[in-house]
């Protein structure tokens, strides 16, 4: 399993990727002590990893 931020904005939200042991990609957000993950529309075969956050906590990501 691999975990790596992809993104910090102002408010110090941080955008993550976390890939499991079956090559899954999950992008989570965490902001204030609590991780929330990203789960978009149409998102599975290898998951949707989470790429940046910008300062209103929006995340930029991608399904794969």
């Amino acid at each position: 399993m691999v975990t790596a931020p992809t993104g910090i904005d102002h408010p110090s939200q941080i955008a993550i990727d976390t890939v499991d042991a079956q090559l899954v990609h999950h992008g989570f957000l965490f902001d204030q002590g609590r991780f929330t993950e990203i789960k978009p529309r149409g998102a599975a075969g290898n998951g949707s990893p989470a790429t940046d956050v910008d300062d209103r906590g929006r995340v930029l990501g991608s399904v794969l």
